[in-house]
């Protein structure tokens, strides 16, 4: 909740860097996409630290990596500074928890797996509408540099949470099983040919695991879905502030767009799990229906005026259907044991498409 709930408030962030120093629209946006296409590009990485360390030691990791390099963001004195440490330093450690996030919650949940996606989700929307109006009063009473390290505080309560992110006992007793029978080839090869060769073997054997889900046809299919998708989401909401700005309206109609966006995907991501788990509808056929609302609502932002909370909303509650059934997809299709390195490539195909963003907003 509090991680992608502070990362919905981009676009006010956006507006006071923009404000700050005075720079185009297209180097503002710099750390911000910076951030968000490591944090999909470097899902490969996290499948592969997951082979060594548990889920919760890199959940872990990765927040407290996000806090401190937000924190250091105090001293900044430019946006080449802030785009270092927010955008690469920060989209590393956002990494680990955005790709490993929905692989927790896949391991605890079989029968009813989209709706606790959803409720799992559900904490970004919560988070966004409490962090919304904070984050319009620490702009308005504090300095940007002040704003991050205030942010950098908010990240730090995550930790206590990411703690708690134990492997579920059965799964622990079939990896304990697994380890044994792996580990009696591997240590005397490592006897034989050194860890280097070991080390090696095992870096071909991460390829081949990746090679062989990249060639799935339905791999293909969802990850290009997923990619545009959250490319087109994320240009979404770095626009949705300033666009409203433009169209005449006030600071506190600006900022509370954010929240009815907001609220809108959690009614979007807790609905949606209990429509398709009770089979009122197939998922395929709710994917695409999300898709046409999201396309629709997303084209208005550009000439709707008096209806834009409206067209906000259908976008929120299209957001919210398709961000739970992403990892669900993956899972049913892929299945939970490919899951990590499913989630992770598709991250990285997102993240090389999310590279573009600058230009998008910035013309």
């Amino acid at each position: 909740m509090t991680v992608l709930g502070l990362l919905r408030t981009s676009g006010l962030l956006y507006v006071a860097l923009v404000n700050s120093f005075g720079l185009s629209r297209e180097e503002t946006t710099w750390p911000f996409s910076l951030n968000n296409s490591l944090m999909y590009l470097l899902g490969p990485l996290a499948s592969i630290l997951n082979q060594y360390f548990s889920l919760r030691q890199l959940i872990f990791f990765g927040l407290t990596l996000s806090s401190a390099s937000i924190a250091f963001c105090f001293l900044a004195e430019g946006i080449s500074q802030i785009t270092i440490l927010y955008g690469a330093i920060h989209g590393f450690g956002i990494s680990l928890v955005f790709t490993l996030n929905p692989v927790v919650t896949n391991q605890y949940f079989v029968k009813h797996r989209t709706v606790a996606s959803g409720v799992a989700f559900a904490g970004a929307c919560i988070g966004s509408m409490v962090f919304s109006p904070v984050m319009e009063y620490l702009i308005a009473e504090f300095d940007i540099r002040s704003c991050f390290l205030l942010i950098s505080a908010f990240y730090m309560q995550a930790l206590v949470g990411s703690s708690l992110f134990f492997t579920p006992p059965w799964l622990r007793k079939n990896r304990s099983k697994t380890v044994r029978m792996s580990n009696i080839p591997e240590i005397q090869q490592s006897e034989t040919t050194g860890k280097i060769c070991k080390i090696f073997s095992e870096v071909l054997a991460n390829l081949k695991r990746i090679k062989n889900i990249f060639i799935l046809p339905i791999f293909g299919l969802i990850s290009f879905t997923y990619s545009n998708f959250c490319n087109a989401y994320l240009i979404f909401l770095t626009l949705l502030v300033d666009q409203s700005r433009d169209k005449g309206l006030s600071e506190g109609e600006m900022a509370m767009l954010i929240p009815v966006y907001s609220a809108a995907d959690l009614i979007g991501r807790l609905l949606v799990g209990w429509i398709v788990d009770l089979g009122l509808v197939s998922r395929p056929r709710l994917v695409t229906a999300s898709f046409l609302g999201f396309g629709l609502g997303m084209a208005s932002l550009s000439w709707v005026t008096w209806g834009l909370v409206y067209c906000v909303a259908v976008t929120g509650v299209a957001t919210g259907a398709l961000v739970v059934n992403f990892p669900v997809l993956m899972a049913e299709y892929l299945g939970l044991s490919r899951m990590t390195t499913a989630m992770g490539l598709a991250n990285f195909i997102t993240g090389i498409v999310v590279m573009g963003r600058p230009k998008v907003v910035g013309g």
